[in-house]
C-alpha cells in the first residue's frame, strides 16, 4: 500500500471551493440500505488495536467539526450493536445508540448536554423499571431551575421541577441516611397541599380532644423512638403500633434543632377525632 495522500479542498488546484464526495445512482436500489462512503479501519480484514479515530474533524473555533442533515442528522451506534433502523428513520438531530451496559449519548464539559426546545430534554425508559431521566451527581442528581420571576403568592409563575403520573406516584424522595425531601421558601410556606373539591363543604363542628402519645414507664415496652437529629420545620409520621395492620399514625414536628450536645426537641400535631373516607 501507498503513502496516504491528503485530500485537499477544492481537488488538485487547491481553491477554495468545497471538496464533494457524491454517490451516483446506478441502478433503481438508489444506494437503498448501503452507504455512499464508508470508512473501514485495518488491512486485509485484520482488526486494528489501539486507540484511533476513524473520522477525526477538526475545525476552527468559529466553524463546526462534524455537520449532517437528513431524516436523522447524525447516528452514533456502540460497536457490536446492530443498527436500529426504525428509530434512525424517527427524526432526530442527532441519535445515539448504546447497549445493556453502553451509554447512547455523553456529554461532558461546563454543561454536559445543552437541550433547548418544548420540552428542552424529554426521557422515555425503555423497561418497567427503567427511569426515563436519571441524575447522578456529587451535590444534586437534578436541578430544576426557571428564570420566570412573575410569579405572586396568588397566582404562581412557572415551576423548577414538575412531577405527573396516570396511575403512580408524581414526585417521590427518598434518602437512606436524611430526609427524603426539602423544600424552602424566601417570601412563603415551605410547600403547599393543595385543597381538593371532592370533599363536601358546609358541615358542623364540635369539640374534640386530641390524644398525645406518651412513654409508658420503663420496662412497660413503650418508648417514643424519635430522631436526636432534627432541624426545626422537619416533619415525621411514625407508625402507633407497627403491628397494626390499619398502620394508625401520628405526626411530629420538630421545634428545637439539635446540636453535638443536645438532642432535637419534637412536638406531636394533635388532630380531631378520626373519619372513616366515602369517596
Amino acid at each position: 500500500m501507498g503513502d496516504l495522500t491528503d485530500v485537499i479542498a477544492g481537488g488538485a488546484n487547491d481553491t477554495v471551493t468545497t471538496t464533494v464526495l457524491r454517490g451516483v445512482k446506478k441502478g433503481a436500489d438508489d444506494f437503498n440500505g448501503v452507504a455512499v462512503l464508508e470508512v473501514v479501519t485495518g488491512v486485509g480484514g485484520s482488526t486494528p488495536t489501539g486507540s484511533f479515530d476513524g473520522i477525526a474533524a477538526n475545525a476552527s473555533n468559529s466553524a463546526v467539526g462534524v455537520s449532517g442533515q437528513g431524516t436523522t442528522g447524525v447516528v452514533g451506534t456502540v460497536a457490536g450493536i446492530s443498527r436500529d433502523k426504525p428509530a434512525e428513520g424517527a427524526g432526530a438531530g442527532v441519535l445515539g445508540v448504546g447497549g445493556a451496559a453502553a451509554v447512547g449519548v455523553s456529554g461532558k464539559g461546563s454543561i454536559g448536554v445543552l437541550g433547548t426546545g418544548t420540552p428542552g430534554v424529554r426521557g422515555t425508559g425503555s423497561t418497567a423499571g427503567g427511569a426515563g431521566v436519571e441524575g447522578i451527581g456529587v451535590l444534586t442528581g437534578v436541578h430544576g431551575h426557571t428564570s420566570d420571576v412573575s410569579g405572586s403568592l396568588e397566582a404562581p409563575g412557572m415551576v423548577g421541577v414538575h412531577g405527573e403520573s396516570v396511575g403512580g406516584v408524581g414526585v417521590r424522595g427518598f434518602s437512606r441516611k436524611n430526609r427524603g425531601g426539602s423544600f424552602s421558601s424566601d417570601r412563603a410556606a415551605q410547600i403547599r397541599l393543595e385543597p381538593t373539591s371532592r370533599i363536601r363543604t358546609g358541615l358542623g363542628d364540635q369539640t374534640a380532644t386530641p390524644t398525645q402519645l406518651v412513654e409508658r414507664p420503663e420496662g412497660d415496652g413503650g418508648k417514643l423512638d424519635l430522631p436526636k437529629e432534627g432541624r426545626t420545620g422537619d416533619l415525621i409520621t411514625i407508625l402507633v403500633d407497627p403491628g397494626r395492620p390499619s398502620g394508625d399514625c401520628v405526626l411530629w414536628l420538630c421545634v428545637q434543632n439539635s446540636d453535638a450536645a443536645v438532642a432535637a426537641k419534637w412536638a406531636q400535631l394533635l388532630t380531631g377525632e378520626p373519619v372513616s373516607g366515602t369517596v
